[in-house]
């Protein structure tokens, strides 16, 4: 059985961060191992209450974890501020053959703050080297780079500024542009698109984690990243398609059920 762990923060309403990363990895017939990094009170009406782990506590899970069990797979999600970041970044940097999904959590797909602004040049001076892929998707690209991003060829050169500082691949999400939702992967130095028709679908919850979540499974099943990557938007796309609401919110939570080829 190959695992993977989740750094990132608890939903409670299970639509997004910990708990959507274990059942993505479940659906991927991959074990699922986490550590905390922030407890949140959510629902589908937005973000109610954020209270970072403090980093003592989110070293030590990591340590119990990595001093018993092989990983093979590792996504990286909210991060709730500095201190976390290196804390992280520190444990990480030693296991250089476990692949990492660094998924750029910011803010929720309600708007709420996620991550301390001082969280931002950790990420790119530190994570961001260790990262074998980040998955940003437009705000946050632009959060980062202090760009504007409105076409495609705009997410091309997003990705090289992210290349220049030190990423290795990039997955930019371009769902918030008009007309097909098209991402685009720098891969090594090529450019691959993966476009979809943009769903009918409003707000739902924790697309990019379930999609970062998706790529670490697949790669800790020894797929390469663009297979990853495929098999990934693959599962989001239907999993989006089929997505359903459980409150009072506009916010449509993700159907895990719906299964498609993960072998």
């Amino acid at each position: 059985m190959k695992t993977a762990l989740s750094i990132a923060g608890f939903d409670n309403s299970c639509g997004a961060g910990l708990q959507a990363d274990m059942k993505t990895f479940e659906s991927f017939e991959v074990y699922g191992l986490s550590t905390m990094t922030a407890l949140t009170a959510q629902n589908s009406t937005g973000v109610k209450y954020i209270e970072c782990i403090r980093e003592d506590i989110v070293k030590m899970q990591l340590k119990t974890l990595f001093d018993d069990i092989r990983i093979n797979a590792i996504k990286i999600g909210m991060l709730c501020n500095k201190n976390i970041a290196i804390t992280v970044f520190n444990i990480l940097k030693v296991y250089k053959n476990i692949p990492i999904v660094l998924d750029t959590v910011l803010s929720a797909s309600t708007g709420q703050l996620l991550t301390q602004n001082d969280t931002l040049e950790i990420l790119k001076n530190d994570l961001f080297k260790i990262a074998t892929i980040i998955t940003p998707n437009i705000p946050e690209a632009e959060k980062l780079l202090g760009i504007n991003i409105k076409t495609i060829k705009d997410m091309e050169k997003a990705a090289l500024k992210f290349r220049d500082i030190g990423a290795k691949n990039i997955l930019i999400k371009g769902g918030h542009l008009d007309g097909n939702a098209t991402d685009v992967l720098l891969y090594k130095n090529d450019f691959i698109y993966f476009e979809n028709e943009k769903l009918d679908v409003k707000d739902t919850h924790g697309t990019g984690c379930v999609l970062s979540s998706a790529i670490a499974a697949n790669l800790a099943k020894g797929k390469c990243i663009v297979e990853s990557v495929s098999l990934a938007k693959t599962y989001i796309t239907n999993s989006i398609k089929h997505s359903f609401k459980i409150g009072k919110g506009d916010t449509t939570y993700i159907n895990h059920n719906i299964r498609t080829e993960n072998a």
